[in-house]
């Protein structure tokens, strides 16, 4: 099932059938033995349905107003007949606008979006236990299967792979940028956790799985729009049958080096 989630303006997150989809209206696609939680969230339209101790969002509650009210928000599939349990669970979020117009709002700055498209990546996950992890992997490079979901959110490719070792490379967008206008650090920690898992990954022989245990990271040089198209190296220094131990780094394309990780990864049988 694939599906595409549209941000823009942040946190106001609304769920989109691809054009191949039959679009369904909210909720007539639950089928009735569906084990799926609907929590539907009504916005406030007036000052006096907001008190300290009533309707105010969860997710902050310091948000009292009724522009910062949640709203309703994301659909993400469900779980029904034929889906060999790996449907997406039908639920709605709590979300809200950070930048819908405010009369205290000092900067006047046009809203952008961004558009997130993946695949459910669980029986691709199924299928990974039947191969070699290196198989695995370059399968993906291949295309024969679909890069997971996260890769769209930092724009990672998958470059190369050998045994042990695995090279990615992201681009990061002002969609990652933190409060004080640099990249946020958590692009650099999903490329060197992912470029670590890899080259762990492709270590494995079929049947076995992996899953990280800790990843340190040393932020050397911060990254911007202009920092352009960066290249992650994965490199296990110690492979195992219960635990693998590997390091990574991050380099932009003149070969500066903008961060390091070390990381352990815990082997097992599903």
């Amino acid at each position: 099932m694939a599906g595409a989630l549209t941000l823009g303006p942040i946190g106001a997150l609304r769920h989109e059938a691809l054009v191949d989809q039959e679009r369904e209206p909210l909720g007539e696609h639950v089928p009735r033995n569906a084990e799926v939680l609907l929590q539907c969230v009504e916005p406030t339209n007036t000052v006096e349905q907001v008190t300290d101790h009533q309707h105010g969002p969860a997710v902050a509650q310091d948000l009292r107003r009724p522009r910062d009210r949640a709203r309703a928000g994301v659909v993400v599939g469900h779980r029904g007949p034929g889906s060999a349990g790996f449907g997406f669970h039908t639920q709605m979020v709590r979300c809200w606008d950070p930048y819908e117009k405010r009369r205290d709002m000092t900067l006047d700055q046009a809203a952008q979006q961004k558009t997130i498209t993946w695949v459910d990546p669980r029986p691709q996950a199924l299928e990974a236990l039947t191969m070699s992890g290196l198989d695995y992997l370059q399968a993906m490079i291949d295309g024969r299967f679909p890069a997971p979901p996260i890769a769209s959110h930092i724009n990672l490719d998958l470059v190369s792979v050998s045994p042990g070792v695995a090279v990615m490379t992201a681009t990061p967008d002002e969609s990652h940028y933190n409060p004080i206008g640099s990249v946020h650090g958590g692009f650099a920690a999903t490329l060197l956790d992912s470029v670590c898992g890899c080259a762990v990954q492709s270590t494995l022989p079929a049947g076995m799985a992996y899953t990280t245990l800790d990843l340190s990271i040393n932020y050397l040089r911060g990254m911007t729009t202009e920092t352009g198209l960066v290249t992650g190296e994965g490199r296990v220094t110690k492979p195992g049958s219960r635990a693998a131990f590997v390091e990574a780094d991050i380099k932009d394309a003149a070969g500066r080096l903008l961060a390091t990780a070390t990381s352990t990864c815990l082997v097992f049988t599903p």
